[in-house]
């Protein structure tokens, strides 16, 4: 039944002859390879409502679909249900599988312990099960399966591939190895597009790859946004049994659109990568991911699931976002006490459960943003675990809602961990923004170095949220830091803060024991940049400029500005290096031995009135107490640039 009605007009127009019995044709393949000559099949070409295929072992295959085939009606096909396997490769044409008429659903891949497949390229198009012909909301359940490798034995595999501008639109669910120990493969690149309207399930050993531009669309038959589909839930099911495994693969930009994320059971990877982008959001009513507009329970967009993962006591689940990767989750669910996505617990209808193991790994410059709520380890059970993962300092960590740590639905503590690991992999460090408050009492604390040495001075942002609950995380675990460095924790009311304090000789930027030109020289450098790197922050005010160089200079080497050979002294043998470096109002760059003393990363006028209005000029050496500086006139400034302007002109 419909809980809701689209307007829509149909795309496609099909007289369809009910049979309460379909008609069996076997592939020969007797006279060649053409997949709709009638020499090549039992009972003739399958062409009506009536037909299913069978495609188990034969000659002359793969059976191909030439790319100007028009639209051919079909009930249903079967490759590799008995003893051997079944291969098709469709270059064209537009099937349209009506395999509820027959009662009959469609496989690639089933008990034959030999490998099926069924590759689509050019504008190959499926339309399975009526999927653009009843846009709404449908939840009466008797539609068909589509399978992929539903109980294909170890050793064979059933293998949907899709290339190029092809299309599979499936109308109720694409289920991937489901059946008792199947093994599945689904592909896709190019522009294909695979849209499914109830959902996709994975339950033996699977595989799932979704790269180039293709899309990947779960809860809207028709496309993300099209009137004309239909869904009832829109579901990313994982779920495998023991020794099995699923892996999804999301890369080369491409897409996998669900309404909802659930991970059951066994072991499940999901890794994005190289511009992939992975969304959870409402695709029955928009075209593209809109945060802010959730899938809710009781919506006009029908139902949803919760979104959860590592939700059986024997799951792990292992989400990573790499390079420039993108997820997004919009989930919220009027109905239950949490919404946004559990991690290690959970269940479909907004309950609970024990819990297993999950780690959600953002690293490089990956992007994951949550509209509502992170709960980590919502599980009840002991031995339930979650960890959220930020690796370097160029990742986005986005929370709109509250990271719930540990806690259960009815906000009691969990027996099981949740931890906040920091793998430090520079002096900079990704921080996790949370929009609402932080409950981190119950959660744990990991640090680890990814190749990285600290030196003392680095300060990470680990957190930041309009309030952290917990004046404490329950247990912190840091690596061991060389002599002389220590850890510094600060929890504060809305962050949480790392610093190492320590160093050594501060200013020694090169690490060679002394402050020396090389340490300067590399100061001003990162001055020119502006940057923000805490290791020349000398000031603490999160930004590198001529303060810094100022402090550098004055405080630690004790030296006056314009001391350019740092021999101690500001004097006429400075003007020597620095002139003869050739770099005095030129649009080159410069350091500190070249002239540029206030950090800008040019040797200009400038950096005279800094260094004369430090009053060093041929002084000696700078007095161990400054005293209060006279500053010199303008004039008298002015004369000496002119000078040094007329010096270099004559060289």
């Amino acid at each position: 039944m419909s809980l809701r009605s689209k307007s829509l007009s149909l795309c496609l127009a099909i007289a369809v002859s009910v049979s309460l019995r379909a008609a069996d044709t076997t592939w020969t393949g007797a006279t060649n390879n053409n997949f709709f000559d009638a020499g090549n099949w039992s009972a003739g070409a399958p062409g009506s409502t009536d037909d299913h295929a069978f495609i188990d072992g034969g000659a002359n295959l793969p059976a191909t679909i030439a790319a100007n085939t028009g639209t051919v009606q079909l009930g249903a096909f079967s490759l590799g249900s008995l003893d051997a396997g079944g291969h098709v490769i469709q270059n064209g044409g537009t099937l349209v599988v009506l395999g509820d008429d027959i009662g009959q659903e469609s496989q690639i891949g089933d008990t034959s312990e030999e490998s099926s497949s069924w590759i689509m390229n050019g504008n190959a198009t499926i339309l399975y099960d009526d999927p653009l012909g009843e846009g709404g909301l449908d939840t009466d359940g008797t539609g068909k399966d589509f399978d992929v490798g539903k109980s294909t034995p170890e050793g064979a595999v059933g293998r949907l591939e899709m290339h190029d501008d092809s299309i599979l639109r499936i109308s109720d669910d694409l289920k991937i190895a489901d059946g008792d120990g199947g093994h599945g493969e689904v592909f896709l690149d190019g522009n294909a597009q695979l849209t499914v309207g109830s959902g996709i399930s994975a339950s033996g050993v699977t595989s799932i790859v979704v790269a180039g531009n293709s899309l990947l669309a779960t809860g809207n038959s028709a496309g993300p946004g099209s009137p004309l589909g239909s869904t009832d839930e829109g579901y990313l099911t994982l779920s495998t049994g023991g020794g099995e495994s699923a892996t999804v693969e999301i890369r080369d930009s491409g897409r996998l659109y669900a309404r909802t994320l659930q991970q059951r059971g066994g072991e499940s990877s999901i890794t994005v990568r190289n511009s992939g982008e992975f969304h959870i959001f409402d695709l029955f009513e928009h075209e593209l991911p809109n945060l802010g507009t959730a899938t809710v329970v009781d919506s006009t967009s029908g139902p949803a699931r919760t979104s959860h993962v590592s939700s059986g006591e024997d799951s792990v689940t292992t989400i990573t976002l790499l390079d420039d990767a993108i997820m997004t989750v919009d989930s919220d669910l009027e109905d239950s006490g949490w919404s946004g996505l559990a991690l290690s617990g959970g269940t479909n209808s907004g309950g609970n459960a024990g819990g297993g193991i999950t780690v959600l790994e953002i690293a490089d410059n990956a992007t994951f943003l949550i509209q509502q709520d992170l709960h980590m380890t919502i599980g009840t059970g002991e031995f339930a675990e979650s960890t959220l993962k930020v690796s370097g300092g160029g990742a986005t960590i986005n929370i709109g809602g509250d990271l719930r740590m540990a806690l259960d639905d009815f906000e009691e503590e969990n027996l099981g961990t949740a931890t906040l690991h920091a793998e430090l992999t520079s002096n900079s460090h990704s921080t996790v923004v949370v929009a609402g408050e932080a409950i981190i009492g119950n959660g744990n604390l990991l640090v680890t170095f990814g190749g990285y040495s600290p030196t003392g001075g680095e300060s990470y942002s680990l957190l930041t949220a309009s309030k952290v609950t917990g004046s404490q995380f329950r247990d912190v675990t840091l690596p061991q830091l060389a002599d002389g460095l220590s850890w510094d924790l600060i929890v504060g009311a809305d962050s949480v803060v790392l610093n190492i304090l320590g160093g050594g000789l501060l200013g020694d930027f090169n690490g060679n024991g002394t402050l020396d030109v090389g340490d300067i020289d590399m100061l001003t450098v990162q001055s020119a940049m502006a940057s923000t790197d805490t290791k020349f922050d000398l000031n603490s005010d999160g930004a590198v400029n001529k303060d810094d160089v100022t402090i550098w200079a004055k405080d630690l080497a004790n030296t006056w500005i314009g001391d350019s050979n740092l021999d101690g002294q500001f004097n006429s043998g400075d003007f020597v290096q620095v002139f003869s470096k050739a770099k005095f109002e030129q649009d080159v760059d410069a350091t500190w031995s070249d002239g540029d003393w206030n950090g800008d990363g040019r040797f200009n006028s400038g950096d005279f009135v800094l260094a004369f209005s430090d009053a060093g000029y041929e002084k000696g050496e700078r007095p161990a107490a400054v005293p209060e500086v006279m500053p010199l006139s303008g004039v008298v400034i002015g004369l000496l640039i002119g000078t040094m302007r007329v010096r270099r002109n004559d060289q």
